[in-house]
């Protein structure tokens, strides 16, 4: 097949992302040049691409591409214009409302948006009209003007919306993968790769400053977060809308994290050649405060009252779904710690009306539904805090985790008696390469045959190993080894464990 010219390429791109017909008069404005030369290249493309009807043509209303036959045409005849064309239709419309959040409040023509995405006017209309539910839930409004469409709201919210949007792109900054430009999502090519390296190089100045690792989902939400202030404050028509922050919200407690938010400023002043508004150094110290860099290292829980509430949530957490799966995580020491730690960045995170998302979560809600149910629940139950009501599923997720790994954790440690009557020398080998072999279960007895009553009258037994038949009325796993514990042995007991987790 004959390749198609630039111009041919940019009229199959044109009409592929319309909705409807496009007048032969639209394409020729469009390109430049004359309805004459716009049918001549339609009937050059036809004869290129071989299909008569990839192109329909209707008297009074125009040109429309037949989208099913869009295949015909190889993909390297529109690497010409890949930035716009590897957009869906979805993909557009989330690109152009994260193109009029970041300029926001210069205005934008439907005839400059209709040439920057190859579309037609009434194509930018509908994605216009598509975007405005989704400003609705930011509280931000979609303003036409004689000038020009733009967005308005607070500049907290305008942030959040675009937060939530980018933090769910599926792009890495760790690691120095965001250096990679030709792997960006196509969103992300609105920014520049200098800020990209910027960011990274202050970010890990902080690390050094603090002596501490910012760990996802926290990087990429303090990253993004920065990336969009700087963009943003480049905006030749930045007038941002800031809400005044509460006293409490202008409480510094940290001394030391608030200097590190400063030295973050400075350094944003410096790079950009502007000043940055003064209000922006508590944002970033929110953000500090609220992705767990003050954990304490020392943590013994119900100790201070400074976080009476945090181990409060942390306690009916913890009680909630030992009492609901009848699994004690009570016992659990690791899981309360990080618990509470998880519930201090929480609720400042809520305090500040900080969201973290979670790539994540559907897998999660998928695979842990009962887990899942179970934390929500106990969020909403709990009555000290009713702002936890409703906590964001992202959130949920996090901490679903926490407890899963608990649970598998548990699951894995097995209760085991050893029934063996080759005498006392023998039983103590067994024991030991048992134990050798898996090193995370609990030996509770060696005993011999009649007195495996008595033990499980007296302790809970997950399996029984032994070196003898025996017969239970209980209904608990038994696997018969020998007294040496071999390869074999340990394979059958393996299998033993897989059948009854």
């Amino acid at each position: 097949m004959e390749n198609l010219t630039v111009r041919e390429t940019k009229i199959v791109t044109f009409l592929a992302k319309s909705e409807g017909y496009v007048s032969a008069n639209t394409l020729a404005d469009f390109l430049k040049v004359s309805p004459k030369t716009i049918y001549r290249d339609i009937v050059s493309i036809k004869k290129k691409v071989g299909n008569e009807n990839l192109i329909k043509q209707s008297q009074g209303k125009g040109l429309q591409m037949d989208v099913s036959s869009l295949n015909a045409i190889s993909r390297d005849h529109l690497n010409r214009q890949k930035s716009v064309l590897g957009m869906s239709v979805g993909e557009r419309r989330k690109h152009l409302l994260i193109l009029l959040l970041l300029q926001s409040p210069q205005e934008s023509s439907i005839k400059n948006l209709s040439e920057y995405y190859y579309v037609g006017n009434a194509s930018i209309v509908n994605d216009l009209k598509s975007i405005e539910p989704q400003l609705d839930l930011y509280h931000l409004q979609l303003i036409r003007s004689h000038k020009g469409t733009y967005i308005e709201g607070k500049e907290k919210n305008i942030r959040k919306l675009l937060m939530n949007i980018l933090e769910y792109m599926p792009v890495s900054f760790q690691e120095n993968a965001y250096l990679d430009r030709e792997n960006y999502h196509y969103i992300f090519k609105e920014f520049p790769k200098e800020d990209f390296d910027f960011i990274g190089q202050v970010l890990k100045a902080v690390e050094n400053m603090l002596g501490a690792t910012i760990k996802d989902p926290y990087y990429i939400n303090i990253f993004t977060h920065l990336v969009i202030l700087i963009k943003r404050l480049r905006n030749g028509s930045f007038k941002a809308n800031y809400e005044v922050l509460h006293e409490k919200d202008m409480e510094i407690k940290n001394e030391q994290i608030f200097r590190v938010a400063q030295y973050v400023i400075s350094r944003i002043d410096q790079y950009i050649e502007l000043k940055v508004p003064d209000i922006e150094v508590f944002y970033i110290y929110q953000y500090f405060t609220s992705c767990g860099i003050e954990a304490r290292e020392n943590f013994i829980i119900g100790v201070t009252n400074e976080n009476s509430k945090e181990k409060e949530l942390t306690c009916q957490l913890i009680e909630d779904a030992s009492n609901t799966l009848q699994v004690d995580f009570r016992k659990d020491s690791a899981l309360q710690q990080n618990l509470f730690l998880h519930m201090c960045s929480l609720l400042k995170r809520v305090q500040y009306d900080i969201s973290i998302s979670n790539p994540l979560l559907p897998d999660i809600k998928k695979e842990f539904p009962v887990m899942f149910e179970i934390v929500k629940h106990s969020f909403i139950k709990q009555k000290k805090l009713p702002i936890l009501h409703k906590i964001s599923d992202d959130e949920i997720s996090y901490i679903v985790v926490y407890f899963q790994a608990s649970l598998e954790k548990q699951s894995s440690v097995k209760r085991v008696l050893i029934v063996c009557s080759s005498g006392i020398g023998t039983s103590h080998l067994l024991k030991t390469r048992v134990k050798n072999a898996f090193p995370q279960w609990e030996i509770v007895n060696t005993v011999s045959a009649n007195h495996i009553a008595q033990v499980l009258q007296e302790e809970k037994i997950d399996f029984i190993l032994t070196t003898i038949h025996i017969n239970l009325s209980q209904n608990i796993p038994i696997v018969l080894v020998s007294a040496l514990f071999n390869e074999i042995d340990i394979l059958k007991v393996k299998n033993a464990v897989s059948a009854n987790p």
